[in-house]
């Protein structure tokens, strides 16, 4: 742990493993974002062969990618998500140099210590030639949820930032992606009331990962409650961003 962290890595794998008792069926967002991401390899005119996805959740993604005959690997910060495979933080230097020809990185880059260097890493970790996706949450999402813990304690952070989808070009080009691009698709979710919305949260360990946490108390959790549920249902927006980037071919 260096000092200009801000996520409890220690927590972030626990998350992630309670995330695997909790999530008993692929969620609607995984799903959504296998569907995207094998659209998206359906346009591209060149065979992969070897694709590692960080995210053992991703369980569609990791089916159809081996239905086309694709073998792959899986990677995970929790180790029962990472079942037989890699249990590793992406921006620790655990790949092994040109390795594969795909990467896939599915909801979980908004949550990582270093981003510029696990981009790197993975860049490092492809073939020459060899692509990069990643699909996370952005900025403006839960945007209720962030209004509402604010109006509360303005004094305290709740919530981490999350990079917005103009800077994630830049950061592609400086991990030393060629061609990168990258766009933002918002959807819309209703829950019938906040115990369903933390749920959510937590089956995709979601929830508050920073090291300087603060205890919500009980009245501050009820004053939260009634501001969400008086307009119930709970409107919540998710913002993905899309990373996509190449590894110079030579």
């Amino acid at each position: 742990m260096t000092d200009s962290e801000i996520f409890d890595r220690k927590l972030r794998r626990m998350r992630r493993d309670r995330a695997a008792q909790l999530m008993t069926s692929e969620s609607r967002f995984l799903r959504h974002c296998a569907d995207d991401v094998l659209d998206r390899l359906n346009s591209i005119k060149r065979p992969f062969e070897h694709a590692l996805v960080i995210n053992g959740a991703a369980k569609s993604l990791i089916t159809g990618l081996r239905q086309r005959g694709i073998v792959v690997d899986v990677a995970d910060a929790g180790a029962v998500y990472a079942d037989k495979g890699l249990c590793a933080d992406e921006d620790m230097p655990h790949l092994q140099p040109a390795h594969y020809d795909v990467i896939f990185s599915i909801g979980l880059l908004d949550t990582v210590n270093d981003l510029p260097g696990a981009l790197a890493l993975m860049r490092r970790a492809l073939r020459a030639g060899g692509l990069f996706l990643a699909q996370c949450a952005g900025a403006g999402s839960l945007e209720t949820l962030r209004a509402a813990l604010r109006e509360i304690d303005p004094s305290v952070q709740r919530t981490h930032p999350m990079f917005d989808v103009r800077a994630a070009g830049d950061l592609l080009s400086r991990a030393g992606f060629v061609s990168p691009v990258a766009d933002v698709d918002t959807h819309r979710l209703t829950y019938p009331n906040l115990r369903a919305l933390l749920n959510d949260l937590r089956a995709h360990a979601a929830t508050n990962l920073l090291l300087q946490r603060h205890a919500f108390a009980r009245a501050q959790y009820a004053l939260l409650r009634e501001r969400l549920e008086s307009g119930a249902p709970i409107t919540e927006t998710l913002a993905i961003n899309t990373l996509t980037g190449w590894a110079p071919d030579s």
